[in-house]
């Protein structure tokens, strides 16, 4: 289970930084254009959301490590 977890947060750190990318050329461009909609607000939720079960799987990933315990 532990090597599940990690391969998924190794996978899950390049769809991450894609939104990550995806959200600051968005806000760039909201910024440029003066216009906030709907579909920007719902790439920066979709990032936060990743972005916490990034963090979430790392802080199991460290304290169920052989290393830590």
């Amino acid at each position: 289970m532990y090597n599940g977890i990690l391969h998924a947060h190794s996978g899950l750190r390049w769809v991450a930084l894609g939104l990550i990318l995806i959200a600051i050329f968005n806000a760039a461009k909201s910024q440029s254009s003066g216009k906030y909609e709907k579909k920007d607000k719902m790439i920066n939720l979709f990032t936060m959301i990743v972005l916490h079960i990034q963090l979430l799987i790392g802080l199991y990933l460290y304290f169920q490590s052989p290393k830590v315990a």
